[in-house]
């Protein structure tokens, strides 16, 4: 399934460009602490584990921020692509 096919009938015109965003934090710590009290996923994954998987889940979200930061120090800085996807109605 694409996106005309999620959008239905009517899309006159779609057009989809490659983003960059990059994510700013006081740490890692500080970066996974958000994600963990606002945003959604995160929220969900951290609420469906036990202590010692909640623990094993920071910890590698801490490291894998750590091999993306470009920073270079403490703070996190981690760059981030995404596709922006603009639809016109007919």
């Amino acid at each position: 399934m694409g996106v005309r096919d999620l959008l239905g009938d009517g899309v006159a015109e779609l057009r989809a460009k490659q983003r960059s965003f990059a994510f700013r934090y006081r740490s890692a710590q500080h970066f996974v602490d958000y994600f963990k009290g606002y945003y959604g996923p995160s929220v969900k994954a951290f609420e469906a584990l036990d202590a010692r998987g909640k623990e094993d889940l920071e910890r590698d979200l801490i490291e894998l921020i750590g091999r993306f930061n470009s920073s270079g120090d403490e703070t996190a800085v981690v760059p981030s692509d995404y596709s922006e996807v603009v639809a016109i109605r007919g």
